[in-house]
């Protein structure tokens, strides 16, 4: 495999990796990176800088990139190597990965178990955020929800406000591996849901099974929460599927 791990300094390096914004910080550091690789300004094998440094560039704390770092790293789009030359490197599929996410559509088959997946692991977060939620989950939730509920008319910033939303529900799990599957999760839904335009059902879908999960998590009814965004990630699936925009094979 060519080694370009070289061609492209840290100033260069710093010069796209600029700091981010501190709401939701991980998911603005996946977009980023996403987005320099498919303009090229990233490549496959290229060495990113080491993680403090990194974080510094990024303007984030060090646990918050290794977040979106655990999230790149399931997406494909880098890599950790070991030993003297080690480091996190740009992996060597990621363009085509970054294809793939662009232009081919899930097979419906896909699609099915992207949701399945997602029904295991947000089920699960949703359950353990009803269980150990904390005093302020309720507000926390409750301004979540009312944000993606006047976001409705605009698909990208409602998109990007229920990515939150879920990301949330996963942070009030209590556990960093649940947030970092969530997170990969909801980059993947995004590329979806961002290249369809059938809103009106998807506002019905939100405003009936959101608020359903978000009462049950603030009820402290973790199976009631796991049913709940169970059933959530099944009406999206069948939303999604009704636009009749993913292949039987």
């Amino acid at each position: 495999m060519l080694d370009v791990s070289d061609s492209t300094s840290d100033t260069d390096i710093s010069a796209i990796l600029t700091p981010v914004a501190a709401t939701r910080a991980p998911e603005a550091i996946v977009r980023r990176v996403k987005d320099a690789i498919a303009a090229g300004e990233l490549r496959p094998g290229q060495k990113l800088p080491p993680e403090a440094q990194l974080a510094r560039m990024l303007g984030v704390a060090t646990m918050t990139l290794r977040h979106a770092l655990a999230v790149l790293k399931e997406l494909e789009l880098v890599e950790s190597r070991r030993g003297r030359n080690g480091g996190t490197f740009i992996h060597p599929r990621a363009e085509q990965q970054g294809r793939r996410q662009r232009v081919s559509p899930l097979t419906a088959a896909a699609l099915r178990d992207l949701t399945d997946w997602r029904k295991a692991v947000s089920g699960d977060a949703a359950a353990l955020a009803a269980a150990r939620g904390g005093e302020d989950a309720a507000a926390r939730l409750t301004e979540a929800a009312r944000t993606c509920e006047t976001l409705l008319d605009n698909p990208e910033r409602y998109r990007r406000a229920d990515a939150e939303l879920h990301i949330l529900i996963a942070e009030l799990s209590g556990s960093p591996r649940m947030v970092a599957a969530e997170m990969a999760l909801q980059q993947e839904i995004t590329d979806l849901v961002l290249n369809t335009t059938d809103t009106p059902k998807l506002r019905r879908i939100v405003r009936h099974t959101h608020g359903e999960l978000v009462d049950a998590i603030i009820n402290g009814t973790p199976e009631s929460a796991r049913s709940a965004m169970r059933d959530h990630a099944e009406s999206t699936f069948n939303w999604l599927l009704s636009l009749n925009l993913f292949p039987k094979e």
